[in-house]
């Protein structure tokens, strides 16, 4: 089960949104920091969209930049959707709203190339208009080298989300991270 804490202030005109969440997943273990500030223009824009329904992604950092195996990282993104449905309003959703997806040319065989996927938190303010905006802080751990011939990896991630309809955002790739072996 998540656990939550969430703070709503406006500011003028807009809202700002805080909240974290931590989810533990049966076969790898991601914690999503969703350090969520949400950009609304609640009293002018009324219910006209200001983006497009399907979600957009935009990749902003990855760190740290070099890693021991089994240490943590973290990767953030920008997100924009025009009717706002990001993140999981109900506890019954079967279909994850995040996928990373490894991208080392080297995986042993059986080993899927989606690194993580999961649930981003509900990212729809109570009060706003319909388009919403932000910034999502993914904590990715246990990662290992691959290569079992090498004794250092760098790679790329690529990485999309989903909203509660069905669109499928368009789909980033990070900057290189390099993983070393202890």
């Amino acid at each position: 089960m998540p656990k939550k804490s969430s703070a709503c202030t406006a500011i003028g005109n807009k809202i700002q949104r805080e909240s974290v969440i931590f989810t533990t997943m049966s076969l790898k273990t991601i914690v999503l920091l969703a350090g969520v500030s949400v950009g609304l223009l609640s009293g002018c824009a009324g219910d006209k969209l200001l983006f497009p329904i399907e979600p957009k992604i935009e990749f902003v950092s990855i760190e740290p930049k070099t890693i021991l195996e089994g240490e943590v990282f973290n990767i953030t993104i920008k997100y924009q959707d025009g009717d706002g449905d990001l993140g999981d309003n109900s506890k019954n959703s079967d279909k994850p709203s995040f996928i990373v997806i490894d991208n080392r040319r080297y995986l042993p065989p059986g080993v899927d190339s989606t690194y993580a996927s999961g649930f981003l938190p509900n990212l729809t303010p109570d009060t706003r208009s319909p388009s919403i905006q932000g910034k999502i802080t993914m904590r990715m751990e246990a990662i290992s080298v691959a290569d079992p011939n090498l004794n250092e990896e760098r790679f790329t991630y690529s990485i999309y989300i989903l909203d509660r309809k069905g669109h499928k955002s368009n789909t980033i790739q990070t900057d290189s991270l390099t993983i070393k072996r202890f």
